[in-house]
């Protein structure tokens, strides 16, 4: 999606776009799916933290490669090259039921 969106003219559409491509939310049902009830808090604490630091380190990393570059497509490069570790490391999550103790 960060890729067609240069190609999108219409501020309307690019917003709908970009509202396709959000489901982050989702990712707070997997504690309680995954983690045994002991370990819950420690990975909700675990994902808060890489959200966390992930906010605070891709602006700095934009205003970085806009910077240098001057061109606002890098950063949608950047942007899709995230997206697609993203999708990679949510494909690498073991979804089998942690056994009880």
């Amino acid at each position: 999606m960060f890729l067609a969106l240069p190609q999108v003219a219409d501020p309307f559409a690019a917003v709908a776009l970009l509202s396709v491509t959000y489901f982050g939310s989702l990712y707070w049902s997997l504690p309680a799916i995954l983690a045994s009830k002991d370990k819950v808090g420690v990975v909700g604490g675990v994902m808060n933290f890489a959200g966390s630091s992930s906010g605070i380190a891709v602006p700095i990393i934009t205003g970085l490669i806009l910077q240098a570059t001057g061109a606002y497509l890098m950063v949608l490069y950047f942007f899709a090259a995230y997206a697609v570790l993203h999708v990679a490391g949510s494909l690498l999550i073991d979804f089998r039921q942690a056994e009880p103790r």
